[in-house]
This record gives C-alpha cells, sequence and structure tokens, in this order.
C-alpha cells in the first residue's frame, strides 16, 4: 500500500471537499455557521501535493476541535470551533500575526449566510496602527 502523497488535480481536490463540506452539513446543519476554505485552495496557489484545508465555524461555544483524514495519497484537515473561540483569535496580534492569521483573510466560502468570514476578516485588521509597529 502507497501512503505516500499522490498528484491530484485542483478538480479532485475541489470535489473531495465538497464532499466533506456535504457530510459536516449533514452531521451538524443546525450548528453550522460557515464553512469555507483556506490555504492554498483559497488562493488558488495550491499544487498537485496540496491538501484540502477547512474552517468550519460552528454556533456552539467553546468548541475547539481539528479532524484530519489521509487517504489514497490525499490530505484534509477541518477546524471545528466556536465562534467564539474563532472570533478571539482572529483578533490576537503577536508575533505569528502574519503567518497564523492568513486564513482568517484568503477564506473561500462554502457556506456563509451570516456573513461570518468578512466580520472575522475585518476583526483581523481591527488593530490601531501603533500596535502593528509594536
Amino acid at each position: 500500500m502507497n501512503i505516500s502523497p499522490q498528484a491530484r488535480t485542483r478538480e479532485a481536490r475541489m470535489a473531495t471537499a465538497q464532499r466533506i463540506f456535504e457530510r459536516v452539513m449533514e452531521m451538524h446543519s443546525d450548528d453550522v455557521l460557515a464553512v469555507g476554505l483556506y490555504g492554498s485552495m483559497a488562493r488558488n496557489t495550491d499544487g498537485p501535493f496540496s491538501d484540502v484545508e477547512m474552517l468550519c465555524v460552528l454556533r456552539s461555544a467553546g468548541v475547539d476541535d481539528n479532524a484530519e483524514w489521509s487517504a489514497g495519497g490525499w490530505k484534509a484537515e477541518v477546524n471545528f470551533r466556536g465562534r467564539d473561540v474563532v472570533w478571539d483569535r482572529a483578533g490576537e496580534l503577536d508575533g505569528e500575526w502574519s503567518v497564523s492569521h492568513g486564513k482568517y483573510i484568503d477564506m473561500q466560502p462554502l457556506h456563509d449566510s451570516e456573513n461570518v468570514f468578512e466580520q472575522l476578516k475585518a476583526r483581523v485588521f481591527a488593530h490601531a496602527d501603533n500596535e502593528f509597529k509594536e
């Protein structure tokens, strides 16, 4: 059995993302506020060995879980976060900000009926200039 990464087309990765999204909605539809792709797929810079990265924002408070799949030469990671958790994280400003907060800026929504991702993006940049300089 070959467990090393296998080259896949963008269409194949998008089909995987769509299946995961559908499954998330089947299992958590009453709790889901927003689901989106982040990382290279959201920026449209993914390559043959890129993975699928998703963020699911939930109504439930305090949720901070991850699910990861690796099968048939592909990998997918889905972050499940309560709205409160993701809101707090999007508002953090530290030495890792430029690396850690890209997911809130370059989000490709699959579902976002309450404009959650635009609110998170605004929160990322809601700091005074002097805070960024520090």
